[in-house]
């Protein structure tokens, strides 16, 4: 019983999760694709359990992916460019992760891995006229 409760502390200890990548993109190196710049919401099953992400593009090369699990939240500060169909994003390691996206309509489908597409839609617009 001992080992459930210290289980229990460590998983309620570590619920809420933020990484941030400081920025590494120069104003004149940000390339956004307009169309798909503002808030966009998915909810799925994942092997934890049910999960609510929201991922917001700004016009800056901003990004910010949020995801909520039952016992969970996790939220990332990024820089992101868009280029030739594919988002791509520097890495805490110095790599750069390209995740090619389509957007047919209102929904937003990225390819984050092989086989995994991941299909988000659209809840808010962000204009970036005069930006």
């Amino acid at each position: 019983m001992a080992g459930f409760a210290a289980l229990a502390a460590i998983i309620l200890g570590s619920g809420c999760a933020s990484i941030h990548v400081p920025p590494r993109i120069a104003p004149a190196q940000c390339v956004v694709d307009p169309s798909i710049t503002g808030t966009w919401t998915d909810t799925r099953m994942t092997q934890l359990g049910p999960a609510w992400s929201k991922l917001s593009l700004g016009c800056d090369c901003s990004a910010t992916y949020r995801a909520q699990l039952l016992w969970m939240r996790i939220t990332m500060r990024q820089q992101y460019r868009a280029m030739a169909g594919q988002l791509l994003r520097d890495t805490a390691n110095g790599r750069t992760t390209a995740w090619p996206y389509r957007l047919e309509g209102n929904v937003l489908s990225i390819t984050e891995a092989p086989g995994e597409v991941i299909t988000y839609t659209r809840s808010a617009t962000r204009s970036c006229a005069g930006s």
